[in-house]
């Protein structure tokens, strides 16, 4: 990505953090197999907001705020918190996105099994253009394989 290394590290910093409202929301729905009520879904689409005002108590953490607060956003504007699309979006909460989709789909949960990195990579792909954006996605993609190819077999 052509970003400046201080952007980057901004990325990284609110990668880092960019669950950190979930420390304030009961999530104990999160883990029991079953649907989310309607209720237990709005209370989870909080925690971007809540991790906003966690952070912005201290003004050190300034430049994560829009990442941390924008990252389940989507490109087709049918993301949380406020449904802003495309570029509107912040470039690190874009990228964000997508590394937080795949290490969800990676991991195992109560109420299914994770899927293979292949697997993962795939689904990222099929949402590229509508829950992802879709320059950041292909580079993902890409840099992904690499990783792989690399690895010892």
């Amino acid at each position: 990505m052509d970003v400046s290394l201080h952007e980057g590290v901004i990325i990284q910093k609110a990668a880092l953090l960019h669950d950190i409202g979930k420390l304030v929301i009961d999530l104990r729905s999160l883990h029991r197999v079953g649907p989310l009520t309607p209720e237990e879904v709005q209370r989870f689409r909080l925690h971007p907001k809540r991790g906003r005002e966690l952070l912005e108590i201290d003004h050190s953490f300034h430049e994560v705020l829009p990442l941390v607060y924008h990252h389940h956003e989507r490109v087709d504007g049918k993301g949380y918190p406020e449904g802003i699309c495309g570029e509107e979006i912040p470039l690190g909460a874009r990228v964000i996105a997508i590394a937080d989709s795949f290490d969800a789909m990676v991991s195992h949960r109560v109420y299914r099994k994770a899927l293979t990195p292949k697997l993962a990579l795939e689904e990222i792909q099929r949402c590229s253009g509508s829950q992802f954006d879709k320059e950041l996605s292909d580079l993902f993609a890409s840099q992904l394989r690499k990783h792989i190819a690399e690895q010892p077999t």
